[in-house]
């Protein structure tokens, strides 16, 4: 007697039907919206641009950013965003597991495309200590680790700290972010960085929004002397034009 059916599983986007050790069903996979299928994407931040001759987006040439450039295969939308918030606030290590294949196998692909030069560290968004305590865990300390398992590339989430706890991001304007972000973290060990003689860093986070967070931690990072950064994420949310 059969008592269970061990070719179905729940599809953690739409809780339909999906196949034997399958994330996501066959609908929900092929809406997965890959960004860098985009063309013209600002060369800094990643955002898909008006005009196919440019090579920047407004912000970025009006508010100059201390990130050099932004890598990521998905846009923030569904069913990305069900699996990273399953991830995320329902520690579910599988969907972010399968989402962090992605970003890897985007990065060999254009590592060895382009030929770029590895980052000599990555460094994961810190959480603030309360709110790691309450979450149990940092989702971009464990897809630091996955990704820099696979890349061959060393982890540090303790040189930068986050001293100050902060209210959530959303639905904040940009002024409100850029103060709600201020002298919000701190570099523990400037020494460290120097005696490492690390020049090029990445910072890996799950989802990047307007980039503050990001670009807050890159001005202490080049203020201690780093001369390239890089922004790895998972997923980066496009705005409505």
């Amino acid at each position: 007697m059969r008592l269970f059916n061990f070719s179905i599983f729940s599809c953690q986007s739409c809780h339909g039907k999906a196949p034997w050790l399958k994330t996501l069903c066959q609908c929900c996979e092929e809406k997965l919206n890959f960004i860098f299928e985009t063309k013209n994407l600002c060369s800094i931040c990643a955002l898909p641009l008006v005009s196919e001759k440019a090579c920047f987006c407004a912000e970025c040439i009006s508010s100059p950013k201390y990130f050099d450039l932004v890598k990521s295969p998905f846009s923030y939308q569904s069913p990305v965003s069900e699996l990273i918030q399953n991830f995320k606030f329902h520690k579910d290590l599988g969907a972010g597991k399968f989402l962090s294949q992605f970003l890897i196998n985007f990065l060999n692909k254009n590592i060895n495309k382009d030929c770029l030069d590895l980052p000599e560290l990555i460094i994961p968004v810190p959480l603030h200590l309360k709110k790691l305590r309450k979450r149990g865990f940092n989702q971009s300390i464990l897809i630091a680790k996955w990704v820099g398992q696979a890349l061959k590339i060393p982890v540090n989430y303790k040189i930068i700290k986050r001293h100050k706890l902060t209210p959530a991001q959303v639905n904040l304007s940009r002024e409100e972010r850029l103060e709600n972000l201020k002298n919000a973290f701190e570099l523990v060990n400037k020494n460290k960085i120097k005696l490492l003689n690390i020049r090029h860093v990445a910072l890996i986070d799950d989802v990047m929004t307007t980039g503050t967070t990001v670009n807050e931690i890159s001005k202490i990072l080049k203020q201690a002397g780093i001369e390239k950064i890089e922004v790895w994420c998972l997923a980066r949310a496009i705005p409505e034009f």
